[in-house]
């Protein structure tokens, strides 16, 4: 299975990766949105994007909607851990725009790894 994994912030983009490497799945990594979109046209296709909703160069909700529009199959899981009062209102955005799943930052490596089995 080949996975995106876009996140500005470096640690967690990392986090993210290891944990699915380690599982076996190829990842490819981008550090925000714009970058994650030109990966996807390089590449052609992943099965799961998982992204960061709030990002300083092309969020979250800017980054879904231009997959959904190369792609209604893959799969998109939206991540935050950011807002004024948490994550719910972007994770809920997320979903509005084409999400499949959503996780709230911290979030564990089962638990993660669980949303990907369940997609």
């Amino acid at each position: 299975m080949n996975i995106l994994v876009i996140d500005d912030n470096d640690e967690d983009r990392i986090m993210i990766s290891s944990v699915l490497t380690d599982e076996g799945y190829s990842v490819t990594e981008a550090c925000n949105g714009d970058i994650g979109i030109k990966e996807w046209d390089r590449c052609g296709f992943f099965d799961v994007v998982i992204t960061e909703m709030i990002m300083a160069v092309k969020e979250g909700i800017e980054t879904i909607q231009e997959l959904r529009k190369r792609s209604s199959s893959t799969k998109i899981i939206a991540v935050s851990g950011k807002g004024p009062k948490g994550p719910e209102l972007y994770l809920h955005l997320g979903k509005i725009f084409g999400a499949d799943a959503t996780i709230p930052k911290p979030f564990g490596r089962q638990q993660l790894l669980d949303i990907i089995d369940s997609l």
